[in-house]
C-alpha cells in the first residue's frame, strides 16, 4: 500500500531513514484513531507521511521528559488533528532543542476555577521555576486555501521532465490558460536549469506557484491570535507564545505584530517552532524565538538541532521568499514521472515549510 518508490524519495529530501519513516506511519495506523491513520497513516502522502515521522519523534521527545503517551494520543482524537499535531511536534521541538529540559507537563490549569489551561509547562535542570508555553498552530486561511485550489490545475498542466518551474502570482489573481506551445517552452527551459540542482535531485520535477501580496492579511491574522491567547499563560509566571511555523511565515512579520500586540508583563515573548526541507538532503528543526525587552522589542534568537550550524541562512531565505506556494513534486518511475507530492489546498496545515528554489529579488516585498 505504501509506495516503495516514494519512501525512498521521502529519504532524499528528508534525510530521514526509510524504515524510521515506515515504522512511523504503521506506529500511527497501530494507535487506531481513524482521523489521523487518514491523515498520517498508509493511505495518506508524502506530507502525511513525514509528518507521521516528525510526529513519533516528538512524541518519543516527550515521553522521554515525563510525559504520559496515552495523553498525546487523547489530544490526537480531537477533530483538529492538525492543529494538535502542530503543538505536539512543536512542544517536542522545544524540549529537544533547548538544554536541559528535564521535564514537560500538558493541560496545566491557569488557575483555580479559570476554566483554562496552559498547553504546556516546561521544568529545566537546577531550575526551580517553571516555564509555561501556549502554542498556536496559524495554518493556512481560507482564502489561502482557495487560491492553492484554483492554481492546482495550472500547476499539474506544466510538467517539465526535470527541474522546478516557478510562477510567481498575486494572491489576489485568477490562474490564466496557458496554450500548449507556451507550456512546453516553459517547461523546455526548467529542465535546462535542473543541472544546478543537487546531484541525487536532478532528475525531480516540480511546479511552484510563488504568491505574493500576502502581507497584510498574515500580520492581521497574527496580530489577532496573539492578542486572543494571551489569557492561557498565567499572570503568576513568566510564559511564551509560541507558533507552528508552517508556511514559511517570514520573521519580521512575527515581530511586528507582536509590537503590535503589546505583550503584558507577564509574557516573555514568542517563539516560532518548526521545520523545513531546502534540497539539501535533510529536515532542518528550527527553534527562533524573540524575548521582549524592557522596550517591547527584541532581537532573535536562533536554536538548531544541528551542532554547529546556523539557522538563519535559512530562515532569511524563507523570510525573502513568498510563504504561500501550492506545490506538486513528482519523480521517476517505472512507467514515467509520478506525482509525490501535492500542496493543493486541501492541507489546512502544512507540516514543514518547503523552498525548492529561493524568491529573486522582489521590489513589493513577498
Amino acid at each position: 500500500m505504501i509506495n516503495p518508490n516514494h519512501i525512498r524519495w521521502l529519504q532524499r529530501l528528508s534525510g530521514y531513514d526509510e524504515s524510521e519513516i515506515r515504522r512511523s506511519i504503521d506506529r500511527v495506523e497501530r494507535w487506531d484513531l481513524p482521523g489521523l491513520s487518514s491523515e498520517l497513516g498508509k493511505r495518506s502522502g508524502a506530507d502525511g507521511h513525514l509528518a507521521a515521522t516528525m510526529l513519533c519523534q516528538a512524541v518519543d521527545w516527550l515521553v522521554e521528559r515525563g510525559v504520559d503517551e496515552g495523553r498525546l494520543k487523547t489530544r490526537l482524537k480531537r477533530p483538529d488533528i492538525w492543529s494538535m499535531w502542530a503543538e505536539i511536534r512543536a512542544a517536542g521541538v522545544i524540549a529537544e532543542l533547548l538544554d536541559g529540559v528535564r521535564a514537560v507537563d500538558l493541560d496545566v490549569p491557569v488557575g483555580a476555577n479559570s476554566g483554562r489551561n496552559t498547553d504546556f509547562h516546561f521544568y529545566f535542570d537546577g531550575e526551580s521555576d517553571v516555564l509555561p508555553i501556549e502554542f498556536k498552530a496559524l495554518g493556512l486561511s481560507q482564502f489561502e486555501r482557495r487560491f492553492c485550489a484554483a492554481w492546482t490545475p495550472m500547476l499539474r498542466s506544466i510538467k517539465p521532465t526535470r527541474g522546478i518551474c516557478t510562477i510567481h502570482a498575486d494572491i489576489d489573481t485568477d490562474p490564466p490558460v496557458l496554450n500548449r506551445k507556451l507550456r512546453r517552452e516553459m517547461c523546455h527551459d526548467t529542465a535546462h536549469t535542473a543541472k544546478y540542482l543537487p546531484a541525487g535531485l536532478r532528475s525531480v520535477s516540480a511546479t511552484v506557484i510563488a504568491a505574493h501580496g500576502t502581507q497584510q492579511r498574515y500580520m492581521e491574522r497574527l496580530t489577532r491570535t496573539v492578542g486572543d491567547h494571551l489569557s492561557q499563560l498565567p499572570e503568576s509566571s513568566e510564559g511564551w507564545i509560541a507558533f507552528h511555523w508552517g508556511n514559511g511565515a517570514p520573521l519580521n512579520l512575527l515581530g511586528e505584530a507582536v509590537r503590535r500586540a503589546a505583550l503584558p508583563e507577564h509574557v516573555r515573548g514568542v517563539m516560532l517552532v518548526g521545520s523545513a526541507i531546502v534540497l539539501d538532503g535533510r529536515m532542518h528543526d528550527v527553534l527562533v524565538a524573540l524575548p521582549k525587552d524592557s522596550d517591547g522589542g527584541g532581537e532573535w534568537v536562533y536554536h538548531s538541532k544541528i551542532e554547529g550550524f546556523d539557522p538563519k541562512p535559512l530562515l532569511d531565505g524563507f523570510d525573502d521568499s513568498a510563504g504561500v506556494r501550492p506545490t506538486i513534486i513528482r519523480i521517476p518511475g517505472e512507467g514515467g514521472l509520478e506525482e509525490l507530492l501535492a500542496r493543493d489546498g486541501s492541507e489546512p496545515l502544512w507540516p514543514f515549510n518547503l523552498l525548492l528554489a529561493p524568491d529573486p529579488a522582489h521590489p513589493d516585498g513577498v
